[in-house]
């Protein structure tokens, strides 16, 4: 009569005493013959003991031919008593102070290739390859304790040798959260920090928030920049009627301030009674009533032209109402705060 197994379990065993890092080991080895009959080592999977305590911590150890090695292949990864995996180096180093779960060594001059990481997507659809960071503040894998204001969800470091270790950065990027935490409400900031010369850690340079960006230890709202773009618009009278443009009017807006120039003739006859005024700001003004002020202007009739901005008109200085009478030219730039 036969029975069924559920399993069928293999075991090697080291009757060794000893407590040697690397003793107690069992090695599976896998062999194949060349063309001419020749039998090489191909590869090895080694289990022994990580250690020199009398305990029973134990590493996984992968190792494989690279072409020369005869029966004795080189080790290319190992699983470690802490479940780091580690791959090009046996033992984990300590970078940024950090013994990494994923460590990945590439040795000697020409080896950047063993030192480089790459994730590729190859699907016939628009997703890529992703590398994902995620925060949570329970103890247990699997759950999804909320995050608190500040929480580092992310950092990538870069350190350098001393000459000692790689404890010390030249930089860093980090993504926190920032503020209260909520169902499907998770605020966040991109931190981007440098180390100065003769300094032996990052100092926070520039920072992206809700608010835009901000510039080194700056957290105040009111400094966020949170805008650039070009373009242009419409210079019109009082009355919204456009002016010809000889030279199309511009714009450039940094944050809050906005740059302009415009070059305008009045070709036709206009009822407008306010001829020192242009209309049609690509935005309207701040509070102030002097939100802004032309800081260079000429006009053909009357010479040098100064102004200022409010609302979303330029109003000419007092004594130039006739700037923008029929068939006369007016060039101007200046700036003003939205």
């Amino acid at each position: 009569m036969s029975r069924a197994r559920d399993r069928a379990d293999g075991v090697l065993h080291n009757r060794t005493h000893e407590d040697t890092d690397g003793g107690r080991e069992s090695i599976v080895t896998f062999k194949g013959e060349q063309s001419g009959g020749e039998i090489s080592t191909l590869a090895q999977i080694q289990a022994s003991h990580d250690g020199t305590g009398d305990d029973q911590k134990s590493d996984l150890i992968f190792k494989t031919n690279g072409g020369s090695d005869g029966t004795s292949p080189s080790e290319a990864a190992r699983i470690d008593s802490q479940s780091n995996f580690l791959i090009g180096h046996s033992d984990n180093t300590n970078v940024a102070g950090h013994e990494a779960g994923l460590q990945v060594v590439g040795q000697g001059t020409a080896d950047y290739h063993g030192a480089t990481v790459s994730i590729v997507g190859n699907a016939n659809n628009s997703n890529g390859a992703y590398l994902n960071f995620a925060k949570g503040r329970s103890n247990t894998a699997g759950t999804a304790t909320a995050a608190v204001a500040d929480d580092t969800v992310g950092q990538i470091n870069f350190s350098a040798a001393d000459g000692t270790d790689f404890a010390n950065r030249v930089a860093n990027i980090t993504a926190q959260v920032n503020g209260g935490v909520g169902n499907n409400d998770t605020p966040g900031r991109l931190v981007f920090a440098t180390t100065s010369d003769g300094a032996g850690d990052v100092t926070t340079r520039l920072r992206i928030d809700e608010h835009g960006i901000k510039f080194g230890s700056d957290t105040a709202e009111a400094n966020g920049l949170n805008d650039y773009e070009e373009g242009t618009w419409t210079p019109a009278d009082s009355n919204g009627n456009a002016y010809s443009q000889a030279v199309a009017a511009t714009y450039v807006k940094i944050g809050k301030i906005v740059y302009i120039y415009f070059d305008i003739t009045n070709t036709s006859a206009t009822s407008a009674t306010n001829n020192n005024q242009v209309h049609g700001l690509p935005f309207s003004t701040g509070t102030a009533s002097n939100a802004g002020t032309i800081s260079q202007g000429y006009h053909t009739g009357t010479g040098n032209v100064t102004g200022h901005m409010y609302g979303s008109a330029i109003y000419l200085q007092s004594g130039q109402s006739s700037s923008l009478v029929l068939n006369q030219r007016l060039m101007c730039s200046g700036w003003y705060h939205t």
